[in-house]
């Protein structure tokens, strides 16, 4: 969890680097996924995330390595996306469940550190934080196929959404605890995303999955009480915070408006005009991001999902502040705990909860995208200034593969999928392909070229 080692009593001399060893130390997780592809600023991107990711694991996944080392859940639940893609942490997931649950308060609530000596009730914690209850075993669920996490948790999981159901407003909002943290160039707390807006959507995409899971383990009455939570949760967000003549949501920011496209609060007919909200919202910053770590887990998705990955990845890469890639001009080495510009240093190097900048490499643009234990849809981005992207996941049935590469006319893309998995081949709009397969070696090719007219 360091960069620079101060070493005292030893003359210049003696200062080579060969005086000391540093020795790595993280949980023993094996990596289950991968990316890689033709420009080394995406690389390095994703290998940050790696490091923060392996750096921050010790039985546990904790905010930082270096100064607090505390099990933060906010953090955790954010990065349950790509850390599932990344590592095996099934067994180390489930224990710090175990304490999760233990934690939880007579109540209902949770802490938003997990261990805890009692801190974290009354102030960091809130839906973004509690969520990770939910979370984690989704994530188990979707991408491993574990319905027996699911089992362990859904105990608590029913106690929470009774808990919170309580402390809506009158208007039937939610707006308690931490909101979308460290929004650029800001302090931590200053966000523009109203905290209704951050905590509403949050408790009901709660809701949603608990309904996904507990119908997925046959536990109806459960999943009718989520799912009602959920409609009740979401026609309340459309009442109180979505107004329906801009199709903005509350605080019209990039926050507000990509995680009420992220999580379903628009109706399909009205996604494009809100779409085009957010759009107005990201060219108003110059085309860059402008968001806390709520915002970000999402933005670059819901751009994917709009037919923009190309302004994704040029809002990602690009090297001018605020930025990802601006993170290298200024010797960052992992994934940091807020944007900031040159010369303020006052937070932490290393952070894991901005990292899902990887599953969006993993999933959009080299596009192996997950949709569950036994489904894989391969939908890249094909992004104008790379030549070629690819990536890997280790599904319970076995390994998936894909590549593709820019050709004179076109793209080549080959996956490599196991018998036990289904893999679909869904192509950006305009593009026509044509596909060679070579069953026993599991392997389909495919060119990929623009139609004509």
């Amino acid at each position: 969890g360091f960069r620079y080692v101060l070493v005292q009593g030893i003359t210049k001399k003696q200062a080579t680097p060969e005086l000391l060893t540093c020795l790595v130390a993280n949980s023993d997780l094996r990596q289950i996924g991968g990316f890689f592809c033709s420009d080394d600023t995406a690389n390095t991107l994703f290998q940050m995330v790696q490091r923060s990711d392996l750096s921050n694991f010790y039985y546990f996944p904790t905010d930082c390595p270096h100064r607090e080392k505390n099990g933060w859940t906010g953090d955790a639940s954010m990065s349950a996306d790509h850390m599932v893609l990344l590592y095996d942490v099934e067994n180390s997931w489930k224990e710090w469940l175990a304490n999760i649950r233990k934690s939880q308060n007579e109540e209902g609530a949770l802490p938003g550190i997990v261990p805890t000596s009692g801190w974290g009730f009354t102030w960091g914690n809130g839906p973004a934080w509690d969520s990770v209850l939910f979370n984690l075993p989704f994530m188990l669920y979707r991408y491993r196929g574990s319905k027996a996490v699911i089992i362990e948790n859904s105990h608590a999981m029913l106690r929470y959404l009774e808990y919170i159901g309580k402390r809506r407003n009158t208007n039937g909002t939610v707006s308690i605890g931490l909101g979308d943290w460290v929004p650029v160039g800001k302090p931590a707390d200053a966000y523009d995303a109203p905290l209704a807006v951050t905590d509403s959507i949050m408790v009901m995409d709660m809701a949603g999955k608990a309904a996904r899971m507990f119908r997925a383990v046959g536990y109806r009455e459960q999943a009718q009480f989520a799912e009602s939570l959920y409609q009740e949760m979401r026609g309340a967000i459309r009442r109180e915070l979505l107004d329906r003549e801009t199709m903005e949501m509350a605080g019209s920011c990039q926050s507000s408006q990509a995680l009420g496209l992220y999580y379903g609060v628009f109706e399909k007919e009205e996604e494009e005009r809100a779409f085009s909200r957010l759009l107005a919202f990201i060219h108003a910053k110059g085309d860059h991001f402008d968001c806390g770590f709520l915002g970000l887990h999402v933005l670059f998705h819901v751009l994917s999902d709009h037919g923009c990955g190309e302004l994704a990845y040029r809002m990602i890469t690009r090297r001018d502040y605020p930025s990802y890639g601006h993170l290298l001009d200024i010797g960052e080495t992992a994934m940091p705990e807020r944007f900031m510009p040159d010369g303020e240093t006052d937070f932490s190097h290393n952070h894991h909860f901005l990292g899902d900048i990887a599953r969006w490499f993993l999933a959009r643009v080299a596009g192996l995208y997950v949709t569950d234990a036994g489904h894989v849809e391969i939908r890249p981005d094909f992004i104008s200034g790379l030549s070629y992207a690819a990536a890997w996941y280790e599904l319970p049935g076995g390994r998936v593969e894909t590549i593709w590469k820019r050709k004179e006319n076109g793209y080549e893309v080959t996956v490599f999928c196991p018998e036990a998995v289904e893999c679909r081949l869904a192509l950006p709009a305009g593009y026509e392909i044509k596909v060679r397969i070579e069953k026993g070696a599991g392997k389909a090719a495919g060119t990929a070229g623009k139609e004509e007219g």
